[in-house]
C-alpha cells in the first residue's frame, strides 16, 4: 500500500486522500485503539465537569485537572499505537490493535521522557522569545513518531525530528496548521449545531458531552494518521537521499 511514499514527495491533498484510504483500510483497529484508550478520559473528563457544574462534587474541579494531565499521558500511548498501525499497513502487514499497543507500550516511558525534556525546551525558548519556541516546537514535531518507530528517544529523537524538518520547516508548519484546520473544522462545527439547536439544560448534559467528545476523538484519530503518513513520507525520502552515491540526487514529486 502507498508503494510511491518511499519516493515521491506527497503534496497536501495527497497526504489526506491516502491517509483516508488508510483509515478505511484498518477502520477496526484504530477504532478499537480510539475507544480503549481515548475514550475512557473524555468519559472521565467530561462526568468530571458535568458533577462539578451542577455542584454534586466539589472535588471535580481536581479531578479534572487530574484527568486532563492523565489523558496528555496516555493519548502518547494512542498517538503511538496510531503510529505502528499506520506504518505496518503501508509496508502491507496486518497488525491487531492489542500487538499495536503493546509495540507502543514498550516506548512509552521513553516517549514521556522525550515529551518533557521537548516541552521543557520549548518553555524556555517561548520565555526567551516567542518567535524561537515556534520554531523549535515544528522542528519538533515528528518525534513521538521517532520514538515509536524507529526506537529513538531522548535528544536523538529531538534531533532526528530536527533534521527532517531543516529545509522545509515551512512546508511543515503549514501541513500541520492545515491537518488542524481540517480536522478541527467538523468538530467545531458540531458543536456550534448542538450550541444553536440543543437547549441550554440538555447540551450541558453528561451524554451529550459526551457524544461530542467521542466526535473529537474520531477527528483527532485521523490527524494522527495523516501525521505519520507525513513523517514516513518525509523520513523514507530521506533515508533514500542519504543511500545515494555522492553526486546522485533523489528525484522528489
Amino acid at each position: 500500500m502507498l508503494e510511491n511514499i518511499k519516493t515521491e514527495r506527497f503534496t497536501f491533498c495527497e497526504i489526506i486522500s491516502n491517509s483516508w484510504e488508510i483509515v478505511k483500510a484498518r477502520f477496526a483497529a484504530l477504532f478499537s485503539l480510539t475507544v480503549i484508550i481515548g475514550f475512557p478520559v473524555a468519559f472521565f473528563s467530561c462526568l468530571c465537569g458535568y458533577l462539578y457544574g451542577y455542584g454534586y462534587f466539589p472535588g471535580a474541579t481536581a479531578a479534572g485537572f487530574i484527568s486532563s494531565l492523565l489523558g496528555a499521558v496516555i493519548y502518547v500511548l494512542l498517538v503511538m499505537a496510531i503510529a505502528v498501525v499506520v506504518e505496518k499497513t503501508i509496508e502491507g502487514e496486518s497488525i491487531a490493535y492489542g500487538a499495536a499497543l503493546r509495540e507502543s507500550y514498550s516506548r512509552w516511558l521513553d516517549s514521556l521522557g522525550t515529551s518533557l525534556l521537548a516541552g521543557i525546551i520549548i518553555f524556555l525558548l517561548l520565555l526567551l522569545l516567542i518567535i524561537p519556541g515556534i520554531i523549535w516546537s515544528v522542528y519538533y514535531a515528528f518525534f513521538l513518531y521517532v520514538v515509536a518507530l524507529r526506537g529513538i528517544a531522548g535528544k536523538k529523537a529531538l534531533d532526528y525530528s530536527k533534521d527532517l524538518v531543516k529545509g522545509q520547516w515551512r512546508r511543515v508548519f503549514l501541513y500541520f496548521l492545515g491537518f488542524g484546520v481540517l480536522t478541527g473544522l467538523p468538530a467545531a462545527l458540531i458543536n456550534a449545531v448542538c450550541a444553536l439547536v440543543l437547549p441550554g439544560l440538555l447540551l450541558g448534559t453528561v451524554v451529550v458531552q459526551i457524544l461530542l467528545a467521542a466526535v473529537s476523538l474520531a477527528v483527532y484519530t485521523f490527524y494522527c494518521v495523516a501525521a505519520t503518513v507525513f513523517f514516513l513520507n518525509l523520513d523514507y525520502l530521506k533515508a533514500a537521499e542519504q543511500a545515494k552515491p555522492i553526486g546522485l540526487k533523489v528525484i522528489k514529486g
